[in-house]
C-alpha cells in the first residue's frame, strides 16, 4: 500500500478522533450520573428511554472514533505512529506480563 503524502496529518486526525471518542464516552457517563427521578411513572419511563438511546449513541460514537484513530494512526509513518499512539487510543488496562 502506498504511503500517504502527509502521514502527520493522518496521525493528527487520528488523535482528534480519539479525543472525540473519549469525550463522547465521558459525556455518556456524566449523563447517566446526572439522571434524576421525576416521580411520574410514565414520564420517568420516557426520560429513561431517551437517556438510554442517547447513551447508546454516544457509546457508538466512542467505539467508532477509537477504531478510526487506530486506522488513521496505522496509515501514518511508523515512527510518527509510535510517537503518538498513546495519545490517539483510549487507555486500556495492561494484562500480566
Amino acid at each position: 500500500m502506498a504511503q500517504h503524502p502527509h502521514p502527520d496529518r493522518l496521525v493528527d486526525l487520528g488523535r482528534a478522533a480519539g479525543d472525540l471518542g473519549r469525550a463522547a464516552a465521558a459525556t455518556g457517563d456524566e449523563l447517566l450520573d446526572a439522571l434524576t427521578m421525576v416521580g411520574d411513572h410514565a414520564t420517568q419511563r420516557a426520560v429513561d428511554n431517551a437517556v438510554d438511546v442517547l447513551v447508546a449513541a454516544l457509546r457508538e460514537v466512542s467505539a467508532d472514533m477509537a477504531e478510526m484513530a487506530l486506522v488513521l494512526g496505522s496509515r501514518g509513518s511508523s515512527s510518527t505512529v509510535q510517537q503518538h499512539l498513546g495519545d490517539v487510543l483510549p487507555s486500556r488496562p495492561q494484562g500480566p506480563a
